[in-house]
């Protein structure tokens, strides 16, 4: 089986978390004996197409010519897959991770830009969003298509037990963030956060990650006496990720838009319990044995519900959380990918 990745989000050496997600989808079905090649062409305009040319060509002068082809994020990438399609009749999967699809978002695209998308999306042999949610907005806004959900990936690391709390001791919270203040609200997390310290909750917290917003978020901090218990890691590698989650006791999230958050499902695989704000697709990951979501921007009930949860701890079993990680595993996603491109192929 030939897949070929046409990504518009990858990694690379000047940022190795840019479109990680993607990676971890090429190496699922990789593990099961998919040949796959990868671009991902950083250019723009002429030079774009100039270089996306240049890689096509090489790879059919080689003799491999894909049974599939894989994009990911709808747009230029979905044009050349289209061309694929009628030039050579091979047939191409639409996953998509772009929160741009909310009415708001998608109108300030142009009009040609939106007739494109809803070409590409209608030509492809499957649409696969990364939730329900993100299939409904996809759809309501009149991209026809044959939908299937895909799971994005957790690495094999993540499925390991959290460490065995400790009675009496400090509680670890964990968030981990782009630092997109729009986006993520830490600014709210900390709010909360500190309100909790001063209720006397025995309570840390631990910050990982970088981003636009990173030193004005400390600053803010720092400047409303709201940085007392907690730490800021920097952005950390993947394994070094594993380790703060399995010595945390509750992870939280309090975005204001998300879509299939990857962190969440890392939380699931590693078993620790989930405090997140309802948005996006974040309501089909976490069901009540594994944790509780709250309005987006709500602080009182953010509070509340963290309150509830340091209170219950009991209630959050590590093994139950665990077994709604596995859907996110290499192995499970894998064969989802690769079950979809052997019924395109027919």
């Amino acid at each position: 089986m030939r897949v070929l990745f046409l990504s518009a989000w990858y990694p690379t050496e000047r940022d190795p978390m840019f479109g990680l997600f993607v990676q971890k989808h090429a190496e699922a079905v990789i593990r099961l004996g998919a040949d796959v090649r990868v671009i991902y062409n950083e250019k723009r305009g002429l030079a774009w197409w100039l270089r996306m040319r240049r890689e096509l060509r090489t790879l059919l002068r080689e003799g491999w010519r894909p049974d599939v082809t894989q994009v990911n994020v709808n747009g230029k990438n979905a044009l050349v897959a289209l061309w694929l399609k009628l030039r050579y009749g091979i047939p191409y999967i639409l996953i998509e991770h772009w929160t741009g699809y909310l009415p708001i978002s998608f109108q300030l695209q142009s009009r040609i830009k939106r007739c494109l998308y809803r070409l590409c999306t209608r030509h492809a042999a499957r649409v696969m969003p990364v939730s329900h949610n993100l299939a409904r907005a996809m759809q309501e806004l009149g991209m026809q298509g044959k939908y299937d959900v895909v799971n994005n990936v957790v690495d094999d690391f993540f499925y390991t037990p959290p460490f065995p709390p400790q009675p009496e001791q400090i509680r670890h919270i964990l968030h981990i963030s782009c630092f997109d203040e729009p986006h993520k609200n830490v600014k709210g997390i900390l709010r909360v956060f500190h309100r909790l310290r001063r209720a006397g909750r025995n309570i840390c917290l631990t910050i990982v990650g970088t981003g636009p917003d990173y030193d004005e978020v400390v600053a803010y901090a720092r400047r409303e006496g709201l940085d007392e218990g907690v730490t800021y890691t920097g952005m950390l590698m993947p394994k070094h990720v594993n380790e703060v989650f399995r010595q945390s006791d509750l992870f939280v999230l309090f975005s204001n838009t998300e879509n299939a958050p990857v962190v969440i499902s890392e939380s699931l695989a590693v078993g620790c319990p989930v405090l997140s704000s309802d948005v996006g697709g974040i309501r089909e990951m976490i069901p009540t044995s594994c944790g509780r979501l709250v309005p987006a921007g709500n602080e009182e009930a953010l509070y509340q519900a963290w309150t509830y949860m340091l209170d219950h701890p009991d209630e959050y079993q590590h093994d139950t959380i665990r077994q709604e990680g596995l859907p996110y595993s290499y192995e499970a996603v894998g064969k989802l990918l690769v079950t979809i491109y052997q019924s395109v192929r027919k």
